[in-house]
């Protein structure tokens, strides 16, 4: 396989990955506000909801 050929094949893939990334990096921010959240109302005592 020539070098052309590869590289244009990474960049593909390196955007998908980067993509990703930022993706799965918003939902472990969101899961960690969730996560304080639930803690916040355990501490108060409204862990009924």
């Amino acid at each position: 396989m020539n070098k052309k050929a590869y590289l244009l094949l990474l960049i593909p893939i390196g955007i998908l990955g980067v993509q990703a990334y930022k993706i799965l990096k918003k939902e472990n921010e969101l899961r960690e506000k969730e996560i304080a959240i639930q803690r916040l109302r355990k501490m108060a005592g409204l862990d009924d909801f």
